[in-house]
């Protein structure tokens, strides 16, 4: 395992600790702990080229660790549900 393998690793675990999913909020939606924001959402911001320091802007309440947490989470865990379609030719 590389460094960046390990500290990805790392953050994983730690943002692990940091999520819950109750059905009562969001349908049981993965959100950070004391919020009702969703944690793919999030990711899908960071995912989506949007600046750490903006979601942060709008979400005091997050770290920067958590964004990044949360761009792995998305990536890790997609949405469940029907698979996109793909173009054909």
């Amino acid at each position: 395992m590389t460094i960046d393998e390990a500290l990805r690793a790392d953050l994983y675990k730690k943002g692990l600790a940091r999520i819950v999913s109750d059905k009562k909020i969001l349908a049981g939606e993965p959100v950070f702990r004391g919020t009702r924001l969703s944690v793919r959402h999030v990711g899908g911001m960071r995912l989506n080229g949007e600046p750490t320091e903006r979601i942060l802007g709008d979400y005091p309440d997050l770290s920067a660790e958590d964004v990044e947490f949360a761009a792995l989470y998305t990536t890790a865990n997609p949405a469940p549900g029907r698979a996109r379609a793909t173009a054909r030719r």
